[in-house]
C-alpha cells in the first residue's frame, strides 16, 4: 500500500530531523561546524584506514580534484559580482 510505506519515510524522516536537532541543541554548535565535523570525521575515518580494505580511496581522491575543477569553472565563468548576486537573490 503505497500511503503506508509514505508514512512509514515520512515518520523515519521526522525522527531523523528530530535526532539531528537533539544534538545540535545538546551540543549547542551549528549546523554548519555539525556538519563541518561529521566531514572531517568522515575523512579521517577513511585516511586512518588499511589501504587493503579502502579500494575506495583512490575513487574519492579523482572524484575530490574533478569537483574542485568543476566549481573553478563555475566561478570562472560566472559574470555577476557577489554584491549583485545578493542583490538579484533578494529580488
Amino acid at each position: 500500500n503505497e500511503n503506508i510505506k509514505y508514512n512509514e519515510i515520512e515518520e523515519w524522516d521526522s525522527i531523523g530531523h528530530m535526532g539531528l536537532i537533539a544534538e545540535l541543541e545538546e551540543t549547542g554548535c551549528s549546523f554548519l561546524d555539525y556538519t563541518m565535523r561529521i566531514g572531517r570525521d568522515f575523512a579521517e575515518y577513511f585516511r586512518n584506514m588499511d589501504p587493503q580494505l579502502n579500494s575506495s580511496w583512490g575513487m574519492l581522491v579523482d572524484e575530490s580534484q574533478e569537483s574542485l575543477e568543476r566549481q573553478a569553472a563555475i566561478e570562472a565563468a560566472d559574470t555577476l559580482s557577489f554584491d549583485q548576486y545578493v542583490a538579484k537573490w533578494n529580488e
